[in-house]
């Protein structure tokens, strides 16, 4: 099997793994869309994010670190002959679902804050709305646990 091959099976894998994720996460098949939010509107990927994100992330994976990472892509199709191993299709499956995990992860932290902002505001106590907004999470929490309910 030639090196483009290989690369196309390991993306296939990535995105495999993509898919794994999106089911292990509230995109289940659902599309990209935007959810509005007190901050703006934040990108939800959904199932085809996670597909591109996984897949991506597979391939660089395995550009950056597989057994042919040293190969001279100028070289032509006269390379040397390219073997796939279940070990590094597997691989490839993981760093899909760790890659596509990390953009959800990031996305669910977006919304997450954004819920905590909404919160807040519909607690009454609103003194501390736009410092919420611009914190990191640990201090978003701590000025969550320093509101004052309001009647």
């Amino acid at each position: 099997m030639n090196i483009w091959s290989v690369l196309g099976i390991i993306t296939g894998a990535g995105g495999v793994g993509g898919v794994a994720n999106a089911l292990l996460t509230d995109n289940a098949f659902a599309l990209p869309k935007f959810e509005a939010s007190p901050a703006g509107r934040i990108l939800r990927p959904g199932v085809l994010g996670n597909v591109f994100t996984g897949a991506l992330a597979a391939a660089l994976s395995w550009g950056l670190y597989g057994p042919l990472a040293d190969f001279d892509v100028t070289a032509g199709a006269g390379g040397p002959p390219v073997k796939l191993t279940l070990f590094v299709l597997a691989g490839a499956v993981v760093v899909g679902m760790a890659g596509a995990r990390w953009l959800t992860g990031e996305i669910d932290k977006r919304l997450l804050k954004a819920a905590v902002v909404k919160a807040t505001e519909n607690a009454g106590d609103v003194s501390r709305l736009d410092e919420m907004r611009a914190a990191q999470p640990a201090r978003a929490l701590n000025l969550a646990g320093a509101l004052r309910r309001v009647p």
